[in-house]
């Protein structure tokens, strides 16, 4: 009989378990955007399976062959997002209302796909932790953030172009864009290209349109032709700016570029180039060519630019 009891708590105990657990709140989710006309972020019936929208525990996936908007009246949180449509001409715009703010965890645009595009038109998007693009073998892949009061922020850690903290999954040919007032800013470091990385692109073109970093913004990559170039009335900041890997480049047009603490140049067979009234400075040091190994690295200033 004592046995019987034994198992019975055993049992009873075990039940009590399972209970407590299905009772628990709403685990985590994965929701995938399904509407290919656009439409408003909370709408439940634009998401895949039912219960969406997805919430502060929850990713989202947008991975439609198809070019729509996706609208935020209100603030809105994921855990995380991934943009992997992965088809040439397929582009979704987010556009929070002024003043609005979409935050994840972390965001990844184009990972490990080919011709994903994102465009940013309004509002803040937000990764707290770690925004990528093109990373995983992506190729391709571009991110716009246009218009006065567009932005796309990291809060505490890295924003990459081609590049990602997982590490040794680089990506080729993806560009990520400011203009027309757009603003890109990272907790952290920035990292265009890393590794084998080749043909990544940072572009800050337009007067209001700004690239700012916690630490620093760092061009790099052994595959060569990674390329941050700020043009027509745009800025670069960030305590430290560099150039390195082998055959990247630095192109400042009738824009400016600041340092708080040092601009470096080192690798091999790079290249800075200050043109049209540019502006390269730093409040410490303009290092170039430094560091072991390093040749073949070309500075140029003309057109009344100064360095």
């Amino acid at each position: 009989m004592d046995a019987v009891r034994n198992h019975l708590r055993r049992a009873g105990g075990g039940l009590f378990v399972l209970m407590a657990f299905l009772a628990l709140p709403g685990r985590a989710a994965t929701y995938t955007w399904a509407d290919s006309a656009g439409g408003p972020f909370p709408a439940a019936d634009n998401w895949t399976p039912a219960g969406g929208p997805p919430g502060s525990a929850d990713t989202a996936i947008f991975n439609l062959n198809a070019t729509y908007q996706v609208d935020f009246a209100a603030n809105g949180t994921t855990a995380d997002a991934q943009f992997t449509a992965g088809g040439a001409g397929a582009t979704v715009t987010l556009a929070p209302a002024t003043g609005v703010t979409w935050a994840s965890n972390r965001i990844l645009a184009g990972y490990g796909v080919t011709a994903n595009a994102l465009a940013i038109t309004g509002g803040t998007v937000t990764a707290a932790y770690h925004f990528a693009l093109g990373a995983g073998n992506g190729s391709g892949n571009s991110v716009t953030v246009s218009g006065s009061g567009a932005r796309l922020t990291t809060t505490n850690f890295d924003l990459g172009v081609g590049y990602y903290i997982d590490g040794g999954n680089y990506g080729n040919n993806n560009t990520l864009t400011a203009s027309a007032g757009g603003v890109i800013s990272a907790g952290r470091t920035l990292y265009l290209g890393s590794g084998t990385a080749t043909g990544n692109l940072l572009e800050v073109t337009g007067a209001g349109s700004q690239v700012t970093a916690g630490t620093s913004i760092a061009v790099s990559g052994t595959g060569g032709n990674n390329r941050l170039t700020v043009a027509d009335g745009a800025t670069a900041s960030a305590p430290t700016v560099s150039l390195g890997g082998d055959a990247n480049s630095l192109t400042v047009t009738g824009a400016t570029v600041t340092a708080s603490s040092t601009v470096n140049t080192g690798g091999t067979n790079n290249t800075v180039t200050a043109t049209d009234g540019a502006t390269v400075t730093g409040s410490g040091e303009f290092i170039f060519a430094s560091g072991a190994g390093a040749s073949g690295n070309t500075l140029t200033v003309s057109g009344g630019a100064t360095v």
